[in-house]
């Protein structure tokens, strides 16, 4: 999933192949293998959520293991991985890292080591940098724990903490991200689409929050920094545009709260199939045994820019076993990142198109004795479409 705040810039990177040591064996079931239990039929798009896939994939229902976070594929052809970092530091610097083992999201390409770094500044001056390994580049990743070299730069767990180098032309940025809560998957983490459940798209929330300190060397000068940080983790077997017509993504800081959604529309759902996904914290508490989690969209209209169907509504509700209920109401107030990715160098689609809006949120909590609280403030919705036209999920 793509991101907040953020800026997830297309950059076309050139060339790269390769394997990775087998230092644990990741039990992702293999690509020709459907996994379907008691030969019933499925929908379009499942989350793995059963005790019998809990146990096929090597996973704890809940703890999250180092390894989780480790390279997930073999880097090869048929599968794309990345590790996604960005940071909103307290004089508004933001910083978006991601390692990738191919070019972003090539399924069938070759592999291609290779690493981003946009910074924002808070007066609005952009900076971009990427550099790749050459084609054939041997993946320096390992499979007991986060830990990716590419060049000079490297994200690496220790002890639960990440440490993250960007070194490449004038650029030098070092942080360190300290866990303000634990590591989340929305159950297992694999999506599967189809009715074999073959292909997958794998997502792990590494840390949905932290305290990051930063320095930063540009053409700009010298900063040191300090602000919350975010990772996550992206892997799957197949090209997104296969199975994905578009998804919204987003996560939102709001009165002590974090909220991170996603809301995936797959290619061959019946009219409105969608996976709404959800995790919400407090504090330094996740919320746990949530239920019931619903995610609707409304006012649709053509977007100015995309020309596709947008939601300039969207509300999620969801409630836990005491009846403690949530609703977040995020409506459309201007658009501020928009990117035509039908010129990368792969198939993604017939018109792929990456839209960031920005949004004002309501979020509201109604305990089980009726007493209700409001909070409001704005986030940064991301929508993901792969096609023409984008899918209703009401």
């Amino acid at each position: 999933m793509l991101r907040a705040i953020l800026l997830y810039t297309i950059i076309l990177l050139a060339t790269g192949c390769s394997t990775s040591t087998k230092e644990h064996q990741i039990p992702t079931p293999p690509n020709n293998t459907p996994i379907i239990e008691n030969n019933i039929t499925t929908p379009a798009i499942y989350l793995a959520h059963s005790d019998t896939e809990y146990k096929r994939l090597g996973l704890d229902r809940y703890t999250i293991a180092p390894w989780e976070d480790a390279m997930r594929t073999s880097g090869d052809s048929g599968s794309f991985e990345w590790w996604y970092c960005d940071y909103i530091f307290s004089d508004g610097t933001a910083v978006v890292v991601v390692f990738y083992t191919k070019m972003m999201f090539d399924t069938y390409g070759l592999s291609m080591p290779s690493v981003s770094i946009n910074i924002i500044y808070p007066d609005g001056t952009l900076v971009n940098d990427s550099y790749n390994l050459q084609q054939g580049s041997h993946i320096d990743a390992s499979n007991t724990k986060a830990n990716i070299k590419i060049g000079s730069s490297y994200l690496e767990d220790i002890n639960g903490s990440y440490q993250l180098s960007y070194s490449h032309n004038d650029i030098e940025f070092n942080a360190t991200m300290v866990s303000v809560l634990p590591a989340w998957r929305p159950e297992t983490g694999h999506v599967y689409f189809g009715g074999n459940r073959v292909d997958y798209l794998g997502w792990l929330v590494a840390q949905p929050s932290s305290i990051a300190t930063a320095s930063l060397h540009t053409t700009y000068g010298d900063s040191l920094h300090i602000g919350t940080g975010y990772h996550d983790h992206n892997w799957g077997n197949a090209p997104m545009h296969k199975n994905i017509d578009n998804w919204y993504w987003g996560r939102i800081p709001i009165d002590g709260y974090r909220l991170i959604f996603t809301d995936i529309v797959p290619q061959d759902g019946d009219n409105g199939e969608h996976l709404p996904m959800l995790y919400i914290s407090k504090g330094d508490k996740m919320l746990e045994n949530l239920h019931d989690t619903e995610i609707l969209q409304y006012n649709i209209a053509l977007n100015p820019i995309t020309q596709k169907p947008y939601a300039n509504k969207i509300t999620i509700t969801t409630k836990d076993e005491y009846n403690f209920t949530i609703t977040i109401d995020i409506e459309r107030v201007s658009d501020i990142g928009f990117y035509d990715m039908s010129n990368l160098p792969y198939e993604s689609g017939t018109y792929p198109t990456y839209l960031k809006t920005l949004n004002s949120i309501t979020l509201t909590t109604i305990e089980s004795n009726g007493t209700k609280n409001t909070y409001n403030g704005l986030g940064v919705i991301e929508q993901m479409s792969f096609d023409m036209e984008v899918k209703a999920t009401q």
